[in-house]
């Protein structure tokens, strides 16, 4: 899903979401930017959702694929000025679109 921070990282994210959302007051806010923690964290809320609703129990093969078009279709970063969220080598961090031309 992401390059950036790694998949222990992300869990570890979840974790402490989840753990917020524990509280007596609640400071979760739903996490909204093109930062690859923010869609990780989002597709993890919109796969709980839908888990609560018993959605991933069903038999039909286009249902099943829209359910999970709609989850990408949350977490994809638009075409434009966006510029780069990784911090690795070569990632254009603050100089470059964060797309390729592939």
């Amino acid at each position: 899903m992401t390059n950036e921070p790694t998949f222990d990282w992300h869990l570890e994210n979840i974790k402490h979401y989840e753990w917020k959302r524990t509280l007596a007051r609640q400071a979760v806010a739903v996490p909204g930017g093109y930062y690859p923690e923010d869609r990780f964290l989002r597709v993890h809320m919109i796969k709980s959702g839908m888990q609560a609703y018993n959605l991933f129990e069903t038999t039909d093969y286009q249902t099943a694929i829209s359910y999970t078009s709609q989850v990408l279709n949350s977490v994809t970063v638009p075409m434009g000025e966006q510029y780069g969220t990784d911090t690795g080598d070569l990632s254009g961090e603050g100089s470059l679109p964060d797309h390729t031309i592939w």
